[in-house]
């Protein structure tokens, strides 16, 4: 089973590839004693080993039932969450808090191909795909409205910093694309249902309007240059 997160920028640190696949193919306790020393180091790891956790717990067989809210709470906090200070490599001279939302950037892009790879296949439930749609506009819409920067008990929230990495890095398809690849598979049934029921006080698709309007005041090129996430469901934002 590959594992569901990209080795991101290990290729500008030769030689670091060859020592990770040696550690996997040591003992298990000198990989054990390796992710306790970097849980230490950097709070961001936890998130990396449960997310590796529940893809392996998570998979679904046999129709079984995913849900994936909990990365769009994830992503919640960490944009909220004040940061006041952390280790940069002293031969990195970018501003911190850029460095911080790239790194946000970087797990978010792989929460999404899990999302993804979790909601791909004959044997995947339908609530696995509306809580993967469910939680993918709740991830879009995170990165709309997220934009106070500014000092929140004694350090700072990233959320701008986030924005402007976003379209720096072109990342809005990313979760446009997966949402579109998930709606291709629903059945025609499944997409009335879809639109017909309640997540909370709304439905899909009035989430996907809101969306849609979020999307244009905020001009992160979210869905692109000519989408839009309601007409993905089949019906069009009121304006």
């Amino acid at each position: 089973m590959e594992p569901p997160l990209k080795r991101i920028r290990l290729d500008a640190q030769p030689g670091i590839l060859t020592c990770i696949d040696a550690l996997c193919a040591s003992k298990g306790s000198i990989l054990r004693e390796t992710m306790l020393e970097l849980l230490t180091l950097d709070p961001n790891v936890e998130t990396i080993i449960r997310q590796n956790y529940d893809f392996l717990t998570d998979k679904p067989t046999d129709m079984a039932d995913v849900n994936f809210d909990h990365y769009a709470k994830d992503l919640w906090r960490k944009i909220q969450r004040p940061y006041t200070g952390f280790q940069v490599e002293e031969d990195d001279d970018r501003d911190e808090y850029d460095i911080i939302s790239e790194q946000i950037l970087d797990w978010l892009r792989a929460v999404v191909s899990i999302i993804r790879d979790q909601s791909k296949g004959d044997d995947v439930s339908y609530a696995t795909k509306r809580s993967a749609l469910l939680t993918l506009c709740k991830i879009a819409k995170i990165i709309c409205v997220s934009d106070g920067e500014g000092d929140q008990d004694g350090g700072t929230a990233v959320g701008d910093w986030v924005q402007e990495k976003f379209m720096q890095m072109n990342a809005g398809p990313w979760v446009y694309d997966v949402i579109r690849d998930i709606i291709t598979t629903l059945s025609a049934q499944e997409r009335d249902d879809m639109c017909r029921e309640k997540a909370g006080r709304v439905t899909l698709m009035e989430r996907m309007e809101e969306l849609d309007i979020l999307a244009r005041s905020t001009d992160l090129g979210l869905a692109g240059e000519d989408g839009t996430f309601a007409e993905l469901l089949g019906g069009y934002p009121r304006i």
